[in-house]
């Protein structure tokens, strides 16, 4: 679930503004929400006052939700259209039965 890609005493040793890429896998999303926040207080403990958090999307990262909705919509709409047909000729038989 995590990956470091440098070590992390050597990034944290330098002066300037040490930057240590931290990866969270999020396909389980109440385990990377409990993980975060755990490994974020052991980097803040090793640096006190030193650490900056920056969340980054790897996919969609302006998330941009049109993409989505489009595809989501006309299936939507396709479901509500064979609803719509079968309950018609449901309604039609019982007609023509009666």
């Amino acid at each position: 679930m995590f990956r470091h890609v440098k070590p992390l005493t050597d990034e944290l040793a330098h002066p300037i503004h040490p930057e240590v890429p931290f990866v969270v896998d999020a396909v389980d999303g109440l385990t990377a929400n409990l993980a975060v926040p755990y490994a974020m207080g052991v980097i803040g403990a090793m640096s006190p006052g030193r650490v900056r958090v920056e969340g980054r999307f790897r996919y969609n990262p302006k998330l941009d939700s049109a993409w989505y909705m489009v595809p989501g919509i006309s299936v939507v709409l396709v479901t509500m259209v064979a609803g719509f047909l079968s309950a018609m000729n449901v309604a039609r038989y019982r007609k023509v039965s009666v």
